[in-house]
């Protein structure tokens, strides 16, 4: 890979050429050059303005396969990541087979192509919530950050221990506040919408009590812990609290809470059937203020591609699940447009997630690694179900458009432009 790029913006907030226009020479997997008025080497391929950033990091996302290729396969979704400018995605250990143990943890990671797949090892054995997965193991095989994913560690002592044993290495774990056993049956947030649709309510305790279970934990097992995917105003007034005075806390919120709220499930549209749930607007503003505060480091897909029979039928009859990878820039950048700006977003959807997670930051300098995705903020984004990368087209923000494009991703010696 030989690339000039000519006169682009370099989006790298914190970096002493944050915000300045250069040319950029990427020379195979390293830059090879950085300036002004670069001249065009041989056998260079040369694009002209646009934003260079790094390359955007995903966090629980669902991959499919092993056990599930009618959902995903790692092929897809590696093509649907890079379409929305990923090169990194931590992938959900709810596979068939489960991922708790190093060969399934080897299988994933072999089969990283454009983008690196980073398989999340499970915390229990088979994510049934009982006992230890086999930690010590993944971790030996690389597996820093652990999750029992779709499902929440309810039992205290299980997430207690799994606290406990990722400290040895300076691991994480990942959990999403979801005591469902409050309403094992609730579909979306609970209030005077899901009254009127005659559903059963998720309730914001559902969230906040196993929330403060998990920081009373954290406080106790003096370990690292990523509160995955809050979606209440509650929530972050209780994060804010503790991040007072625990540094080894973080906290994500899925991109469509940032978007979308409870009334645009009033239509019973099953793509918004989601956990968790899409509350009110309160929450929606309160999620964005908590980002902007830094009170919640990341934003994450969310990803979950679900088969359209599941979809298209009864709502309270329809799976959860949205595929959102690459809608997830083009959309924040159109709607948060007023509040946020591409650095922003950057820092949440890259730069926050590598700090989270162990990545390496990306530098834009000479004999740095390539790891890089190219914007243009003024062009317009519109999938269609016939384009969309993934093989979930169980999403109602396709055939719109959106302002704001993914124009490349370049990782190593690979790129791909759009």
């Amino acid at each position: 890979m030989r690339i000039l790029f000519k006169n682009v913006q370099l989006c790298f907030p914190g970096h002493p050429l944050h915000d300045q226009k250069r040319d950029l020479f990427l020379d195979y997997n390293k830059i090879g050059a950085i300036g002004t008025n670069l001249e065009q080497p041989a056998r260079t391929k040369v694009l002209e303005g646009g934003v260079l950033a790094p390359g955007l990091v995903d966090i629980g996302a669902f991959s499919g396969e092993p056990g599930y290729e009618q959902q995903e396969t790692l092929r897809t979704l590696s093509r649907a990541a890079a379409r929305g400018g990923y090169t990194h995605v931590y992938v959900l250990p709810n596979l068939n087979p489960v991922t708790d143990n190093r060969s399934t943890v080897q299988y994933l990671k072999e089969e990283s192509g454009l983008i690196d797949i980073h398989p999340l090892g499970a915390i229990s054995k088979g994510i049934k919530g009982v006992d230890l997965a086999e930690i010590y193991d993944m971790n030996r095989a690389g597996v820093r950050s652990f999750t029992d994913g779709l499902h929440p560690i309810h039992d205290v002592g299980l997430m207690k221990r799994s606290l406990q044993y990722v400290k040895t290495f300076n691991g994480l774990v990942i959990n999403t506040p979801y005591e469902h056993t409050i309403e094992p049956d609730g579909l979306i947030h609970e209030g005077r919408i899901s009254t009127e649709m005659g559903l059963k309510g998720i309730p914001e305790i559902a969230e906040t009590v196993m929330l403060k279970r998990d920081i009373d934990l954290l406080d106790y097992t003096e370990s690292r812990l990523l509160v995955h995917q809050i979606s209440t105003e509650e929530s972050t007034d209780i994060l804010k609290n503790a991040r007072k005075k625990r540094s080894d806390l973080h906290a994500s919120v899925s991109f469509l809470n940032l978007i979308r709220t409870v009334k645009h499930v009033g239509n019973f549209d099953t793509n918004y059937l989601v956990l968790p749930p899409l509350r009110e607007e309160k929450d929606r503003q309160a999620l964005i203020r908590s980002l902007i505060n830094g009170v919640v480091d990341c934003i994450v897909s969310g990803h979950l591609p679900i088969e359209e029979e599941y979809k298209k039928i009864e709502f309270a009859q329809a799976h959860f699940g949205a595929s959102t990878l690459p809608l997830v820039f083009p959309v924040l950048h159109d709607l948060l447009k007023k509040q946020a700006g591409i650095d922003q977003l950057i820092t949440w959807l890259s730069i926050n997630p590598r700090s989270v997670m162990g990545l390496d930051q990306v530098v834009p300098e000479e004999d740095s690694d390539i790891d890089f995705v190219w914007i243009d903020p003024d062009k317009t984004t519109t999938f269609t179900t016939r384009d969309f990368p993934s093989k979930g087209k169980n999403s109602s923000l396709l055939d719109q458009p959106w302002e704001g494009a993914v124009k490349g991703v370049f990782y190593r010696e690979n790129y791909e432009l759009y």
